[in-house]
């Protein structure tokens, strides 16, 4: 009961059930922020792709988010130089793993028959109908004609047309359709670019024109692969009677860059972002370069690079020691650039915001707030990069871009602007190299998902039965 004397600084007490409370207490309760949870670059990283890419991809997203949140799916490449190469591969194979050019090639071989089994039934088909003239039945040889051309479009629908797919002709970009393409045609005319504030507008409404390319693959290039859905691990690499190891592991979609090239007997290739060798070690792994020059900006990753060529290719491989270049240069001086049309192949395998490394790693993440700034400025780079690639290439010369993110501003996006300003400021004209009949042949392997709808160039996306990429990959060929 309350008792009128019982005062005190905190208010007037009560007593219920024998349990004293504080009336102040009640009605005045201290409130107590909350501190934000504190965001790590993964998760900034994963926030910005569900915002960008989810529109993008649109139904295909989530297939691809639940890839790049999975482990990754490797190949292994084969060391030809070592001692035991024979006997490695063999060692890979009882694993359940297969090489994975030996297929590609296959698929070759069984489209070109298709394509001639139904060639020469076209060809018989004109021909009773021009001896249908004399008298034959001419119903019948219409409806053999007929469904003729229904065996072709089914093929065409099905994996023997994959390597014929036809893109679009013309593709307008959302600024075209609201402004129109005159406006951007005028403006582009009129804009003095400064290559050292590239706008990224360069490009809008530039045409770059279309070819079909064909490809052969390397014979002695030696992809070691696990079937579809099989998610083993390679063991770690034996080594020869010389200390090198007998292969390595990459991501799967790395190597389609280099069979992008096309690399010929006694060409020259140029590497111009080699570190830390991969693809550079491909390359060697043809036999077919005369000459592999490898650059990059940085000392420390030039020096990872020389120490991972000298443990794959031991001293005594012939005078491939004479054959492979290294070389310091800063690939985006577009300025102070002297690698002149100077080489027959050229990679252009440029530093990105590397989208499965953002989702799994922190350390020296593109996404961390003090890396914004980097992030944002790499199509500049990219671009200054890929216009020092093409001035590189003789003329006649290919240049292959490729990254692995799926960011259309780093890669149709660069394609498109470097083209412009090759064009206006060095009188460099190109045109794209089509993959598909690659493409064709990666799709039918049932190994890779690819993604198509790409203004330019080729989009590897991952999927969690052969989880392999990102990677973007561009062939063009220098016309003047």
């Amino acid at each position: 009961m309350f008792r009128p004397g019982q005062l005190t600084g905190f208010g007037p007490r009560f007593r219920f059930n024998q349990q004293p409370v504080r009336l102040k207490s009640l009605l005045h309760k201290k409130n107590k922020a909350r501190s934000a949870p504190i965001k790590t670059p993964t998760m900034l990283a994963l926030e910005h792709f569900d915002f960008y890419y989810g529109p993008i991809f649109g139904k295909s997203w989530p297939s691809i988010r639940l890839g790049l949140l999975s482990p990754h799916k490797y190949i292994a490449a084969m060391n030809n130089f070592s001692s035991k190469a024979e006997r490695n591969i063999q060692l890979i194979e009882k694993l359940g793993a297969f090489e994975l050019l030996d297929t590609l090639r296959e698929q070759q071989r069984r489209q070109k028959n298709r394509r001639s089994d139904l060639g020469s039934q076209s060809g018989a088909i004109e021909l009773d109908l021009v001896k249908a003239e004399s008298g034959e039945n001419l119903d019948a040889l219409r409806e053999r004609a007929e469904n003729v051309e229904f065996l072709k479009q089914t093929a065409m629908r099905g994996e023997a047309g994959l390597g014929e797919f036809m893109p679009p002709v013309k593709e307008l970009t959302r600024e075209q359709l609201v402004m129109g393409r005159d406006h951007f045609s005028l403006k582009r005319d009129s804009l003095s670019v400064d290559l050292d504030s590239i706008s990224g507008f360069e490009g809008v409404g530039f045409d770059i024109p279309k070819v079909d390319d064909r490809i052969s693959y390397p014979e002695r290039l030696k992809l070691m692969i696990y079937p579809r859905s099989n998610i083993n691990d390679f063991p770690s690499p034996s080594y020869g009677l010389r200390g090198e190891p007998s292969w390595y592991l990459m991501d799967g979609a790395s190597i389609v860059p280099i069979l992008a090239l096309d690399l010929q007997e006694g060409e020259t290739f140029f590497d111009m972002c080699a570190a830390p060798g991969g693809k550079s070690l491909l390359a060697i792994q043809t036999g077919l370069p005369r000459q592999v020059v490898c650059n990059d900006k940085k000392m420390a990753r030039l020096g990872q690079l020389r120490r991972a060529l000298i443990m794959f290719l031991p001293e005594d491989q012939g005078d491939w020691a004479d054959r492979i270049v290294l070389k310091q240069k800063d690939a985006t001086n577009v300025k102070g650039w002297d690698e002149l049309q100077c080489y027959d192949k050229v990679l252009a395998d440029v530093p990105c915001s590397s989208d499965r490394l953002s989702l799994i790693q922190d350390e020296g993440n593109m996404f961390r707030t003090s890396a914004m700034r980097e992030r944002l400025d790499l199509p500049h780079k990219q671009t200054k990069i890929l216009v020092n690639a093409l001035r590189s290439a003789r003329i006649g010369g290919t240049v292959v871009y490729s990254t692995c993110t799926l960011s259309p501003v780093q890669n149709e996006g660069v394609v498109e602007n470097a083209a412009a300003i090759a064009r206006e400021h060095f009188g460099i004209k190109v045109e794209e190299r089509k993959l598909d009949t690659m493409v064709g042949d990666l799709l039918r392997s049932e190994l890779f998902q690819i993604n198509r709808q790409r203004k330019f160039g080729t989009l590897i996306v991952p999927h969690l039965p052969c989880n392999f990429g990102p990677m973007y990959v561009c062939k063009l060929r220098r016309l003047a």
